[in-house]
């Protein structure tokens, strides 16, 4: 709407232009700062909870693997559920 006052104001419509087009760049600018940083947050976070989820399921696949070799059923359902919730958040 803007745009268009500038204009019908009788000034120069180049010069409008030129005015619109530098301050929707600056916006663009600053969105994109701001989908970057956000982004990069949320990997981090996902990274970090997928890692914690990996390290809990070998330490229980380690207690699993006994002097006898016998895999507890229990146990198995339950890293296979963790590894769904981790697939889903993908």
């Amino acid at each position: 709407m803007q745009r268009r006052i500038k204009i019908c104001e009788g000034k120069n419509i180049d010069r409008a232009l030129d005015e619109e087009i530098r301050e929707l760049t600056g916006k663009l600018k600053k969105l994109q700062k701001r989908s970057t940083v956000n982004d990069f947050e949320r990997r981090s976070r996902s990274s970090r909870n997928f890692d914690k989820q990996v390290s809990v399921l070998q330490r229980r696949l380690e207690k699993i693997k006994g002097p006898s070799d016998e895999i507890y059923l229990r146990e198995v359902e339950e890293m296979e559920n963790v590894s769904f919730s981790v697939k889903r958040m993908y």
